[in-house]
């Protein structure tokens, strides 16, 4: 028997099934903890759309990390920020989203 038969075998359709349950769940913690501080919190798409913020970050922290620039994003000081400017190097990349 070889050594990589002794691994055990992998399902990635589970593993996708359960990235997506995490960042439900982290989405909803969110939800939770920001609930005071959101202008409708009955609103039903607030979840949607902080599970679809926590996705856009998932997929920049990707990205700087396999980048070997200096990565630095902006402030969050404006009420009406929804997404920071992100830097790289000093140089901008991404202006700030805003509401």
């Amino acid at each position: 028997m070889q050594w990589k038969d002794s691994l055990p075998k992998r399902d990635f359709s589970t593993r996708a099934l359960t990235v997506q349950t995490t960042d439900a769940i982290i989405a909803q913690n969110l939800s939770d903890e920001l609930e005071r501080y959101a202008k409708d919190p009955t609103n039903p798409v607030r979840d949607d759309h902080l599970a679809q913020l926590c996705q856009k970050a998932k997929r920049i922290r990707r990205k700087t990390r396999r980048h070997p620039s200096s990565w630095a994003f902006g402030s969050w000081d404006d009420d009406a920020v929804q997404f920071p400017s992100v830097m790289a190097d000093g140089m901008m990349l991404m202006n700030a989203e805003l509401e």
